[in-house]
């Protein structure tokens, strides 16, 4: 994440968002395997 938030300006710390492996929330040290789809979800607040 450090280097995806360097090159694409992401503007949250990795322990402000969420993590989504294959559409389903996930911790955040869920081992990945080929072919996983990772999603990150930034903070939200409702209203």
């Amino acid at each position: 994440y450090a280097q995806l938030k360097a090159d694409f300006g992401f503007p949250h710390d990795f322990e402000a968002i969420q993590v989504a492996i294959n559409h389903r929330l996930s911790s955040h040290r869920t081992d990945l395997k080929d072919g996983d789809e990772i999603s990150f979800l930034p903070p939200m607040t409702g209203g």
